[in-house]
Parts: structure tokens; sequence; C-alpha cells
């Protein structure tokens, strides 16, 4: 699967468990879709094996030239990395699950200046 189809927005809120909030979709994925279990590919050699999430969000800041901070909310999973240059991010599925919901990780990462954080946008 490199390609998903564009799954509807539920929803948009903040998980205040994070520090500061961050901002999070919750999504329906296609019926078909939805009942699909892969194994999902993260930096650092994260790997898990979980359907697609109905409950994203995400963060990147710049931290440097080329490497970021990121933090994923992905269903009830919450994982944070300091320090990842671009290739770590272009070359796991999260270009995958951000393509979905309408976010081009490598524009995204681009347009990031020093200490600039992007979160997700809310629903319409």
């Amino acid at each position: 699967m490199k390609h998903l189809p564009v799954p509807e927005i539920v929803r948009s809120g903040f998980d205040s468990s994070f520090d500061p909030p961050l901002s999070v979709l919750c999504i329906q994925w296609s019926p078909t879709l939805s009942e699909i279990t892969r194994n999902w590919s993260l930096p650092d050699g994260v790997s898990f094996r979980s359907g697609l999430p109905s409950r994203f969000g995400y963060s990147i800041q710049r931290s440097s030239a080329d490497f970021f901070s990121v933090t994923i909310l992905w269903d009830r999973m919450k994982l944070h990395w300091n320090h990842l240059d671009r290739h770590d991010l272009m070359e796991c599925d999260l270009g995958m699950i951000l393509t979905a919901i309408g976010v081009d990780l490598w524009n995204l990462l681009d347009s990031l200046t020093d200490s600039e954080e992007l979160l997700i946008p809310r629903a319409a």
C-alpha cells in the first residue's frame, strides 16, 4: 500500500496530555481500509502492526538546518523524536498518512523555519 484514499475527517480537537496540547484529527477511513492491519514503519526503526489511525495528530518543529523534532499521536500511541533528519522522515510511512489528509511532507519540511512549528489543520 503506497497511496491511501482521502479519508473523512470526522472532527478535530486537542489532546491536552501533550505540552503544549497537540491538535488531533478523528479520521474515518473507507470500510474496506478500516479492516486492514499491516506493519507500519516510522523513524529510528520503530515499527508496529496496526490498522489505519482513527485518531491522529502530529507536530513537526525544525531543530536545526535539516533536523526536526517530531511528535506523533496514532490512536493511543504517543511517539516523539528530538533529532530526525529529512531522510528519516521521507523514508517512513508518515508521509503516506499525511498525504491522505492533504499534507505534502516534503513541502511541509521545506516550509518550516527555525523553531517554527506546524500543527495539523482543523476540520472544516
